[in-house]
């Protein structure tokens, strides 16, 4: 999934940020997605739309303790969640 996002980011160092919490995350980030949306494929396109997120946004996490870019990678993806039709984020 990964490696059909990255070359639509042109700056290296957010590739870069964005690689490293894709690796730390992704699995925590597609169990969680799945426990809401309990469907394997939506919860891999939520995940990949976070990604995305974070990828536009990578800069902000530089800073960011460990503990810190966990929690808003999950509110992230919790806000993707949220721009999914209505009868998929419910059920």
């Amino acid at each position: 999934m990964l490696f059909t996002i990255l070359p639509t980011v042109e700056d290296n160092d957010d590739r870069r940020i964005a690689v490293k919490i894709y690796k730390r995350y992704s699995s925590k980030m597609e169990r969680y997605a799945n426990s809401i949306l309990k469907n394997k494929h939506d919860a891999e396109d939520a995940v990949q739309e976070t990604i995305i997120k974070i990828m536009k946004n990578a800069k902000r996490f530089i800073s960011l303790s460990e503990y810190e870019t966990e929690k808003l990678a999950m509110v992230y993806l919790k806000c993707c969640h949220h721009d999914l039709p209505s009868e998929q984020a419910t059920g």
